[in-house]
């Protein structure tokens, strides 16, 4: 026998499938909110993240390299200082022509003279520059300066120590050769290789 029109269970079934429907269609749309708008931020989020956890660690390591360099140029400050405080003495390169006028007024002051032999030969010297200067690493320099004289050993003595004593130049004696007056007397023949050290360009040193 056929069924009824009107059954119930016909009716029942259809309100289960529409509210089933209902169901799965209403889920649908925060679902399809979640993918398509929470997560993308979400990931965007955690990527802006990472970016700025990036831009910290580079100006961090920004800051410690500033500090490295500052220290750097404070250790070279202070090296320039000691540098300038051992060659302050020291002779300035321009100065080689003054520093053989000085010498040799101090040998006139102290009755050094030129040697018999040498004192009526023209433009002879008593003190005169040497030729072969010694360079050292770093770019410091010695010249040699050679005195030819005659005097008494007393004489000598100050005016060597009147050299030593100088207050703008380091004079160095490399070597010392004394001839004894061969009359007998006390004027004696000295000659002297001294070198000058002169000083260096300081801001230069260690540039190259």
């Amino acid at each position: 026998m056929a069924k009824q029109a009107n059954d119930p269970s016909g009716d029942w079934t259809a309100g289960i499938v529409a509210i089933f429907a209902a169901l799965l269609l209403g889920g649908a749309i925060p679902i399809a909110l979640y993918y398509t708008l929470y997560v993308p931020r979400v990931q965007a989020r955690i990527a802006e993240e990472k970016r700025l956890e990036n831009q910290q660690a580079e100006q961090a390591a920004l800051v410690a390299r500033e500090e490295r360099v500052r220290k750097l140029e404070e250790d070279a400050a202070e090296m320039e200082k000691r540098l300038r405080q051992v060659e302050e003495n020291f002779t300035a390169p321009v100065d080689r022509d003054v520093l053989i006028s000085k010498i040799t007024n101090f040998a006139r002051d102290h009755n050094i003279r030129l040697p018999a032999e040498q004192a009526n030969v023209l433009r002879a010297k008593i003190v005169y520059e040497g030729g072969q200067e010694i360079t050292f690493a770093k770019g410091l320099k010695a010249v040699p300066i050679i005195i030819n004289c005659q005097a008494t050993f007393h004489d000598f003595c100050r005016f060597l120590t009147q050299i030593e004593n100088m207050k703008d130049a380091v004079l160095i004696i490399e070597s010392l050769d004394i001839n004894g007056d061969q009359n007998g007397g006390n004027s004696h023949r000295f000659e002297v290789v001294l070198y000058s050290i002169e000083r260096r360009d300081i801001a230069a040193v260690g540039t190259n």
